[in-house]
């Protein structure tokens, strides 16, 4: 069952990708699925989710000067939402 969720999620990532939707918004969306689908990810889902979610970081940085601010502010957002699932996801594991 997680194997089916995470291929959804990649399908999911390549799809918005392809899309050539605008970074803040595919990083809400990707958030948004992380959200819904983390409750109960093994470690190999949440390694999985971080290098999917480091290639958002790297676009980012590349084009960080061709955003607005609204833009940047809108991808801090999200930045700051995923770490959130990640320090989230950090102390739910020291506590098992």
């Amino acid at each position: 069952m997680k194997r089916f969720f995470t291929i959804i999620a990649t399908l999911v990532l390549a799809t918005t990708i392809a899309s050539a939707a605008p970074l803040s918004k595919r990083m809400n969306r990707y958030v948004e699925d992380t959200i819904e689908k983390c409750e109960n990810w093994s470690k190999a889902d949440w390694d999985k989710s971080k290098r999917e979610y480091k290639l958002f970081i790297e676009e980012y940085k590349l084009y960080k000067d061709s955003y607005t601010q609204e833009e940047r502010d809108a991808i801090n957002k999200e930045i700051g939402r995923y770490n959130g699932l990640l320090v989230k996801h950090g102390i739910e594991e020291l506590g098992d």
